[in-house]
């Protein structure tokens, strides 16, 4: 079966204790000009001929051989001499295997910005980044990160010293993406890509260190392109052809689209719907979570960044929970799941939702917020729809109606 990999995907090698990180792009040897590579930073692939694994090539752990895309060939940290300058390198290349399908396309590049041409996600080329431009920067662990390039000499009157990355490639982020470059461990390698398409270089690092959120945290450093490909002797690989399967495979990551009518595969919300009156005072919050089911439905399998907050926030195992209490009246819901509270899991899920979903879907959640963080301190499905105020009758007019389709 054939895999598909895309630059943004997760990778890492099968040596314990060496920290998963991205996928930068794909490439072929200038030294053949036949040899298909993968390219990621040096301390995500640092030893020669181990396998290089992915677990967006299968549904198994990274580690199983299904999901094995490579092996390691070359690497290099240091300094790299081009065009007169001398840049800091941190990245390695692994050989793909022949199973594997690779395309320097990433979702959401399309909708990054109005400037260049509409190519539908594909990355086109290669240049130099330019002080004070756009970027997107495609983690694995984040998703898409926005900001802008910053001179290392002269960082726009920010207060910050960066004289010691002067052979970097800087990046400030947004405000808002802050907390994606704190907690981000496994971005490494993610590719930077201009709105016009172009990419410009590859994330070897944030700049700081600590889990505090400030000015200095929002910094990302990067390789610049040229130096990676003059030192791993690489040809940015356009791959600007696709079989069938694939495109079809590309437009699914990229347009899910969602039902006309999310309820017609969800029968038991509308019967939610028909037990809370319009006049009830979580009327309100029932329509909300009907009409945008779908959407978050849609984020939560469909959008790297939600995909991963679920998980990490141990989402699949909550709904386990509150699927197991709903069966049994007797069953408690836990106060923590590995570590991670309801609240916890609420706060990360709102913040990720809206962050990625509508603007409409972020005004839901900030005007039903209170109502459900409310609910996150009780241990049974009954106690929550009482928090609600829903009668006895009305609750025992839903026994056996849930079914395990939380989203």
């Amino acid at each position: 079966m054939t895999k598909t990999l895309f630059p943004g995907d997760p990778i890492e090698i099968e040596t314990k204790g060496i920290t998963p990180g991205t996928i930068s792009f794909f490439a072929i040897a200038a030294t053949d000009n036949v040899t298909k590579l993968i390219i990621s930073c040096n301390h995500v692939m640092p030893v020669l001929n181990v396998r290089v694994s992915s677990p967006s090539a299968g549904s198994c752990p990274s580690c199983c051989i299904k999901n094995v895309v490579g092996n390691v060939w070359d690497g290099f940290t240091g300094k790299q001499s081009v065009g007169g300058g001398s840049f800091h390198v941190d990245a390695a290349k692994a050989r793909r295997t022949g199973s594997v399908f690779a395309l320097n396309w990433i979702s959401g590049l399309s909708d990054f910005g109005k400037a260049g041409p509409t190519l539908g996600g594909r990355i086109i080329g290669t240049r130099q980044a330019v002080f004070g431009e756009r970027v997107a920067v495609f983690g694995s662990k984040s998703g898409r990160i926005i900001g802008h390039v910053v001179n290392p000499s002269s960082p726009n009157n920010m207060g910050l010293d960066l004289s010691g990355f002067l052979d970097s490639l800087v990046i400030w982020t947004d405000a808002q993406y802050a907390q994606d470059v704190v907690f981000g461990s496994g971005d490494s390698g993610a590719p930077i890509v201009t709105e016009s398409h172009e990419l410009v270089g590859i994330m070897y690092s944030r700049l700081t260190e600590g889990d505090s959120i400030n000015q200095e945290t929002r910094l990302i450093g990067g390789c610049h392109i040229n130096a990676v490909l003059s030192k791993l002797a690489l040809v940015f690989d356009p791959a600007t052809t696709a079989s069938a399967g694939e495109l079809e495979l590309l437009q699914t990551r990229s347009e899910n689209q969602m039902p006309e009518d999310p309820l017609a595969a969800k029968p038991w919300l509308a019967r939610i719907r028909e037990i809370v009156p319009e006049n009830h005072k979580s009327h309100r919050l029932v329509e909300d979570a009907l009409k945008h089911s779908a959407e978050i439905a849609k984020l939560v399998h469909h959008c790297r960044p939600v995909k991963v907050a679920w998980h990490r926030t141990k989402g699949p195992a909550w709904t386990a929970h509150l699927l197991n209490s709903w069966r049994d009246p007797e069953y408690v819901i836990p106060d923590t799941v590995e570590g991670t509270t309801p609240t916890q899991l609420l706060s990360r899920m709102r913040e990720v939702l809206s962050r990625h979903g509508s603007p409409v879907l972020a005004a839901s959640l900030d005007e039903n917020a209170n109502v459900i963080f409310g609910l996150a301190g009780l241990v049974r499905v009954r106690e929550m729809l009482q928090g609600l105020d829903l009668s006895a009758a009305s609750i025992a007019a839903l026994e056996g109606e849930l079914t395990g389709e939380l989203v």
